[in-house]
């Protein structure tokens, strides 16, 4: 992880005086969601500025609609995989049930 190096390390802290060493390294093991050591500088960029904003209810409302947004997405997405799988069941019976003709 580049916060395990001391140089990037300094750097990052002095970029943002007001975080903690412990701050970004938890920011990064936040935004690593697929556990690569790697994120990209633009999420990098929005958890920064997120984690540096300070808490607004206008930040709150931001931070609702996106997670209602991202669960819609979720949710089509089970729903998609629902129906796959029971089309997939109704094949798989007509397949079987002509096998043991």
């Amino acid at each position: 992880m580049i916060m395990d190096v001391p140089f990037y390390a300094r750097k990052l802290q002095n970029a943002v005086p007001n975080s903690s060493l412990k701050d970004l390294r938890d920011l990064f093991l936040w935004l690593d969601t697929d556990d690569t050591g790697k994120v990209s500088k633009t999420e990098f960029a929005r958890g920064l500025h997120t984690m540096t904003e300070p808490l607004t209810g206008k930040a709150l409302l931001q931070m609702d609609a996106d997670l209602k947004s991202r669960f819609r997405e979720l949710h089509a997405k089970i729903a998609s995989v629902e129906s796959d799988l029971a089309k997939q069941r109704v094949r798989s019976t007509a397949v079987h049930d002509e096998l043991l003709k």
